[in-house]
């Protein structure tokens, strides 16, 4: 169970960005504790875009509180990301916070050779995911992932490398297709 919540990020020059971060929760108490916290930082919790007035910086914190992991989605795309739209070093936002990120979501604007020339990514998971927002898109990016069986146990095991769990390779859209600003 997720939730993707848009923040408002700050760079060193003060000029303000919005990113996505993507935020996945092990049981149904847990994402509904999540959403009633939220309910104090999004205006209207009900659309299907959320918008926080906050920013990933705090969200991390409230995502863990509620057992969940924050993953900065379509990381690269040029509107409403972290590297396109907000700040040329994730550590910048997520300061001492930073080891908690233990994957990031390529998106369209990106695949895994390109953010592998990215050195502070390194020994981050990489995710490819279509975005919910359109039907006909869903599986056109997706995870092969090795697990013993489906659950989120297994899927944070994968994400971290943990005990023979990984992505094993992540299918997209070539980043040459991506839709331009």
């Amino acid at each position: 169970m997720g939730s993707e919540i848009e923040t408002s990020e700050k760079n060193d020059n003060g000029k303000v960005g919005s990113a996505h971060n993507l935020c996945y929760f092990p049981y149904l108490k847990d994402i509904k504790g999540f959403s009633k916290e939220m309910e104090k930082h999004i205006k209207n919790i009900t659309l299907s875009s959320q918008r926080a007035n906050i920013s990933a910086y705090e969200l991390i914190d409230i995502v863990q509180k509620y057992n969940g992991v924050l993953i900065p989605a379509h990381t690269f795309t040029p509107h409403k990301s972290f590297y396109g739209n907000c700040t040329d070093r994730l550590e910048k936002i997520f300061k001492e916070k930073y080891s908690k990120v233990h994957a990031i979501e390529l998106g369209l604007s990106s695949d895994t050779f390109l953010a592998d020339q990215i050195s502070e990514l390194e020994g981050k998971t990489f995710l490819t995911n279509s975005d919910a927002h359109s039907l006909p898109k869903i599986a056109r990016e997706y995870n092969k992932i090795a697990v013993e069986d489906v659950s989120f146990k297994e899927l944070m095991k994968a994400i971290r490398n943990e005990d023979g769990r990984k992505i094993l390779c992540n299918y997209g859209l070539d980043p040459k297709l991506r839709k331009i600003s």
